[in-house]
């Protein structure tokens, strides 16, 4: 069977059509499937995400208050997480790369540990003494840095932070060893 020129082109144009969407798929996951490591900087969302150390610890001296009566008195509170758990501390800093426009991480961005046998672990009920990242919110061009607090189990190994926007249909993930 012979081809004739209006079949070549039409064959021509299915194979350019076919490269084409292969190749704007490839260039789609490359960009939303972003992980990195630990002082590498992440471009999500329109931040620029970089976790500049982690720490693990059996506890935490934070500043804190109690209460008699009606007066509240300045105290220094030790926390500590379940037993056999280890708070996962990392400072984080998030830049905001809108020109014009504030972000508010409230309702927006979250995240999670995940461990090598896929466990999440959401951010620590006592992150609220040290940081206010949930509700944080960052002007144009300003550049943030907090911590955030997990409660993991002791000996944990390959952790990821795993960091998803609902401005986003894939998270990042940040490898932290």
């Amino acid at each position: 069977m012979k081809l004739n020129q209006k079949q070549y082109y039409g064959i021509f144009i299915l194979v350019a059509l076919i490269l084409i969407f292969s190749i704007y798929q490839f260039q789609k996951e490359d960009i939303t499937k972003q992980i990195v490591k630990i002082n590498q900087d992440l471009f999500y969302d329109n931040l620029k995400i970089t976790v500049n150390n982690i720490n693990s610890t059996s506890s935490l001296l934070v500043e804190g208050y109690w209460q008699a009566g009606f007066m509240q008195y300045p105290d220094i509170l030790e926390l500590s997480p379940p037993q056999n758990y280890n708070y996962l501390l990392i400072n984080i800093s998030l830049e905001n790369l809108n020109i014009d426009r504030i972000y508010t991480l409230n309702n927006t961005l979250s995240f999670q540990i995940i461990d090598e046998n896929q466990n999440s672990y959401n951010i620590s009920k006592d992150n609220k003494y040290i940081s206010n990242i949930e509700d944080m919110t960052i002007i144009p061009n300003k550049k943030e840095t907090e911590k955030i607090i997990f409660e993991t189990p002791t000996g944990l190994k390959h952790l990821k932070l795993v960091i998803q926007s609902v401005n986003q249909d894939e998270p990042a993930i940040i490898e932290l060893n």
